[in-house]
């Protein structure tokens, strides 16, 4: 029985959200004045044909790795999507680490952290950040 249950909440998370593969460059003035404004990191919300665009993103300086947390909640219940990894800066501007796209008419949370080298939490942003 527990295995039906995770086998179903996996093929519901791959039926409403998939990863996109190229980055939706629209937000990228307003992630430059967060930066210059002190933010370290951040997600972007854009809206997409495909769905809702969800992006992380960190300032090239901001840590040495980093994970999102984001929890979408659905009729019978809710389940996370963990993505992390290390920052790997390129060029000036804002590094992004992620594009999720959800469902427009998805209910979710999302967190983003980054780290130094030494394990210090250096950015968190979003819900109950």
């Amino acid at each position: 029985m527990g295995i039906k249950l995770i086998s179903l909440s996996s093929l519901a998370a791959m039926a409403s959200i998939w990863f996109a593969v190229e980055v939706d460059e629209a937000p990228l003035e307003a992630r430059l004045s967060d930066m210059g404004n002190g933010s370290a990191c951040g997600i972007d919300l854009t809206e997409t044909v495909d769905g809702l665009v969800v992006t992380a993103w960190s300032a090239p300086d901001a840590g040495a790795s980093w994970d999102m947390i984001v929890t979408q909640r659905t009729g019978g219940g809710s389940f996370d999507i963990y993505q992390g990894g290390d920052i790997e800066p390129r060029g000036e501007g804002a590094v992004i680490l992620s594009d999720i796209t959800l469902d427009m008419e998805t209910d979710f949370n999302a967190r983003l952290s980054t780290w130094s080298a030494q394990g210090e939490l250096l950015c968190r942003w979003g819900s109950n950040a």
